[in-house]
């Protein structure tokens, strides 16, 4: 096993790239960093173009994708790891903020502490998790009980009526999700980003699809609920604050997102 952690750093006038990168300068990876961009930040992979270019694409079948700028920039990642000879690694964006020296290795630790072949771990969400089957009902009812090292819940969404059978997953929230990149490239052809990035949904979204499209109720023993990050979608689950306080006071090693220029 090879392992890294990976993201896209955006120009300046994005964000606050130039907080993560001292951030991440600061509290060092024990394991390889690879970061991107079209920017010439320091000891970054240079891009060819930047992932706006995905920006304006559509859906095959010509409907809006508002996901393709997002989605190129993670797949190219995926790619540039893969193609190194990587076989796992860490997501990461420019949002990220880490909290103390070698913080992946923690990370790193849990997941393989696990004992069993991982697609992927970090901050799990569940969407329409009674929509399959009684069993697949029971599994997400043992993964919320289980869930008491923190006091947050794990995130469930749905959009199916009671009485519908239909899409259903367990994945992982975005960045700080570790990805076995073997089975990234099963899913999805990492040889032509475009065409991977215009065609599907939320990256983190497809994934857990891609899982249980292949996996079915297997799929929750596939994946990991990982309690050294902390990785929400804006701030309904936690708020920028509490996240804050988690990394500070030393609950997590790494959390998502942080929009201000705040730095541990």
């Amino acid at each position: 096993m090879r392992l890294c952690c990976c993201g896209y750093v955006a120009p300046p006038k994005v964000g606050h790239p130039e907080v993560f990168l001292r951030n991440i300068a600061k509290f060092k990876p024990k394991t390889d960093l690879i970061l991107y961009s079209e920017h010439p930040w320091p000891d970054t992979f240079r891009l060819k173009a930047s992932p706006e270019v995905f920006r304006p694409m559509t859906f095959p079948d010509g409907k809006p994708n508002k996901f393709c700028m997002q989605n190129g920039a993670f797949f190219t990642g995926a790619k540039i790891a893969r193609d190194r000879g990587y076989t796992h690694m860490i997501t990461l964006e420019d949002d990220v903020r880490v909290g103390r020296p070698d913080w992946d290795q923690y990370i790193w630790n849990e997941y393989f502490s696990h004992g069993k072949p991982l697609l992927a771990a970090g901050t799990l969400a569940t969407y329409n998790p009674c929509n399959w089957s009684p069993e697949a009902s029971k599994l997400w009812a043992e993964l919320l009980r289980v869930n008491t090292r923190k006091n947050f819940p794990i995130a469930t969404y749905g959009w199916l009526g009671a009485g519908i059978k239909g899409k259903t997953a367990v994945f992982p929230n975005g960045a700080l999700a570790i990805y076995d990149l073997n089975w990234l490239g099963k899913f999805f052809d990492l040889t032509n980003t475009q065409a991977t990035a215009t065609s599907h949904d939320a990256w983190d979204f497809a994934i857990g699809f891609k899982i249980w499209d292949t996996f079915e109720e297997m799929s929750y023993d596939l994946v990991a609920n990982l309690h050294t990050v902390g990785s929400w979608y804006r701030d309904l689950v936690t708020d920028e604050e509490e996240r804050k306080r988690m990394l500070v006071d030393g609950e997590v090693c790494a959390v998502h997102h942080i929009k201000t220029d705040w730095e541990p």
